[in-house]
């Protein structure tokens, strides 16, 4: 990496922290009864989103796992690229929905942004566990690596910018490659630290999700099946 590859990253990072900053204290002066319901229709927009333009031809089943201190959402038929991991850790939206090859008139077969719209998610908790399978040219690995944006300071969110890539790095360099992966496992999961606080948000979450749902999935068509485990 040269001396210039190095500076196009930490003013990348920055620009990253600085607009994270300003959602982010947005968030915590914001939370509504309502924006406490939206953190698990973001991440069933993702998962559908995910699964629609990863596996086109499947039905995506979703697990979520809500325990004193942790709420993990997890689900199948899905991988990372460079551009997700980017986007999930710098908090950039997504500007290629699939707007079909040819007649640009044509509904998307995508109905949400994987990047901004995970922020809202950080009212359960502004740490999070990202794990997945991350696709490269063909060759399949597994990660993990953790979010933080707990930060109070942009110095601070900075650094957890920079550390989110290293440790992304690290546990990508140590994963051996998957010659036979199981796409139709929950591959894909995002672990969430609660406090008191983030318990019962995911509770209101949860509680919305059981009486909406059979109405839910006649929309978010890509998934089949959902279940939790409280």
């Amino acid at each position: 990496m040269s001396r210039f590859d190095k500076n196009v990253i930490a003013t990348l990072n920055r620009i990253a922290a600085q607009k994270i900053f300003e959602k982010m204290r947005i968030l915590r002066m914001s939370s509504t009864e309502n924006s406490k319901r939206r953190w698990i229709w973001e991440l069933l927009q993702n998962a559908n989103d995910k699964g629609a333009i990863d596996f086109p031809d499947e039905q995506v089943a979703v697990r979520v796992r809500l325990t004193d201190d942790s709420i993990e959402f997890s689900h199948n038929y899905s991988y990372f690229t460079n551009k997700n991991i980017e986007g999930l850790i710098r908090q950039i939206s997504s500007d290629d929905k699939d707007w079909g090859d040819t007649d640009k008139t044509e509904m998307p077969k995508t109905i949400g942004r994987f990047g901004t719209g995970f922020l809202t998610t950080h009212l359960l908790s502004e740490k999070v566990n990202v794990k997945g399978l991350f696709q490269d040219e063909g060759v399949l690995q597994r990660f993990s690596f953790p979010l933080d944006r707990s930060g109070r300071e942009l110095k601070s969110l900075i650094e957890s910018i920079n550390n989110s890539f290293e440790e992304v790095n690290t546990s990508l360099n140590d994963s051996p490659h998957i010659e036979n992966p199981d796409f139709s496992a929950c591959n894909t999961t995002f672990e969430y630290e609660l406090d008191e606080s983030g318990k019962a948000i995911a509770e209101v979450g949860l509680d919305d999700l059981e009486n909406s749902l059979p109405y839910t999935l006649i929309f978010i068509d890509k998934i089949k099946r959902v279940e939790i485990e409280r």
